[in-house]
């Protein structure tokens, strides 16, 4: 029985040291991956500011091309031949 305890003791003491490594190293990858998390985080929030300003500038030159077509379309109608003066009839020499 004191065998049974003695190892026991012996085990925990080899394998605590161990997971003081783990648990350095897990931090040290948590630290790791929040910089990431961070740095992507910015990245998005950059990249929906530019979407948002590329879709206003969008909604500007498509606006731009509505007023244009409606110009296309005002240019484009036929316009009305005016009509030249009837010609009169040459007067007669007597």
């Amino acid at each position: 029985m004191k065998k049974l305890v003695a190892i026991s003791l012996l085990a925990a003491f080899m394998i605590l040291p161990l997971t003081g490594c783990e648990s350095k190293k897990l931090k040290e990858e948590n630290a790791s991956l929040k910089q990431q998390v961070d740095s992507l985080t910015q990245e998005k929030n950059g990249l929906a500011a530019k979407a948002d300003e590329l879709s206003k500038g969008n909604a500007d030159l498509q606006a731009k091309v509505g007023d244009l077509e409606k110009k296309v379309e005002e240019l484009s109608k036929p316009k009305p031949v005016a009509k030249a003066p009837a010609k009169k009839a040459p007067a007669k020499k007597k």
